[in-house]
């Protein structure tokens, strides 16, 4: 009988610095994964929950989904979820989340929008009683992570800045580029880097844009990306997670050149720029569980935590930086004979079932619209 290949310490291709670096590829009877990449949305696997909004996969590098309202009053929204809710926490077993992002916010004041990006325990997550998310607000692009149960609802804020191609916030090495287009007649004719900018972990998002704040046909245009240097004494760059991709805007492609573009009389189209941010949560199934964005982690929440945090309390992390914190709260013996080690995370987190989610819901009568690439999931079960 031949002997299968066995790989005990697990078989990933994360970066060995990233957050999800132990991110499982090969499954077994006690551990799932699954990575939609969206390469053919099947619809039957997703629940859509919308007040006059649309889910839509567009033609982009690689596969994209377009959530989007049409602006038909102040609380439209449009969630998109994955059917089953396979996500429990349990002592012991692990859980590995991501989930790439963009986020339009130069045509107009398109900061008006609650996002919810993680695993919640309803296919809406504006109407969740559990969940374990990133949250950005309304009234800028700075996200929250967010934890929230019966016992109170549990916000870090500042975790992340979908503004910035780096994606953390307050990180000032990290700038948007900006590409110029030639368009002449409604076509476009060339296009070149006018702005290099920095911290780009993947190629962005490019947006055929109108000025009258509609987007213009398809999107023709990508973008590479080339190294670039930064200032590792910046202390919103982790010195721990050099190697990681931070790079700028290089070599940008109009895929279709030529085509034509209609746009509201005396607008002008223009390339947005949006880069894409992983946002991701590893729980290790023990006491810790350690938050990233771009594979870098920016906080955790274990016993052996450095700062106090109890269920539905406020934290900012512009306040305190990148930090570890310790639970205060600790569950009750009628829910947990044996109880969880002091400080644990396990004291904090839901113990239901959930599903993973995205989506937004407006503030205001303004279409806008928000970008998902991917997710990665993979939960044990033993």
């Amino acid at each position: 009988m031949a002997t299968p290949v066995r790989f005990p310490a697990g078989l990933s291709t994360f970066p060995r610095r990233s957050t999800l670096n132990t991110f499982p590829l090969a499954t077994s009877p006690s551990l799932i994964a699954q990575i939609e990449d969206f390469m053919g949305y099947d619809v039957d696997d997703f629940t859509v929950t919308q007040t006059n909004g649309t889910v839509a996969a567009i033609g982009a590098t690689g596969a994209v989904i377009k959530l989007s309202t049409s602006g038909g009053g102040a609380t439209d929204k449009v969630m998109l979820a994955r059917n089953t809710q396979a996500v429990q926490f349990i002592q012991g077993a692990q859980v590995w989340f991501s989930q790439r992002v963009a986020y339009p916010r130069t045509v107009g004041n398109t900061n008006d929008t609650n996002i919810y990006m993680g695993i919640f325990d309803n296919a809406d997550p504006t109407a969740a009683s559990n969940g374990i998310y990133f949250l950005k607000p309304t009234g800028g692009t700075f996200v929250n992570f967010i934890i929230k149960t019966a016992a109170g609802t549990t916000t870090f804020q500042h975790v992340a800045d979908l503004a910035r191609p780096s994606g953390l916030y307050g990180d000032l090495n990290s700038t948007n580029g900006t590409l110029t287009a030639v368009v002449a007649g409604n076509a476009f004719t060339g296009i070149s880097v006018a702005t290099a900018g920095a911290g780009y972990m993947v190629p962005p998002l490019c947006l055929a844009t109108s000025t009258s704040g509609g987007t213009a046909g398809n999107i023709p245009v990508t973008c590479g990306l080339a190294s670039t240097s930064y200032n590792v004494g910046n202390p919103i760059m982790p010195i721990y997670t050099t190697g990681l991709r931070y790079e700028s805007l290089y070599s940008p492609v109009v895929a279709v050149p030529g085509s034509g573009y209609t746009n509201t009389t005396g607008a002008t189209t223009y390339i947005e720029i949006e880069p894409w941010i992983d946002l991701q949560f590893y729980f290790d199934g023990k006491n810790t569980l350690a938050v990233g964005v771009n594979g870098r982690t920016v906080m955790t929440i274990g016993a052996a935590g450095q700062s106090s945090v109890a269920a539905g309390g406020t934290i900012d992390l512009a306040t305190v930086g990148f930090n570890s914190f310790a639970s205060t709260t600790q569950l009750s013996t009628a829910i947990c004979p044996v109880q969880p080690v002091t400080g644990s995370v396990y004291n904090l987190v839901p113990l239901v079932p959930m599903g993973i989610a995205a989506g937004f819901a407006n503030t205001s009568a303004n279409a806008r619209a928000f970008y998902l690439k991917e997710f990665a999931l993979a939960v044990e079960s033993r």
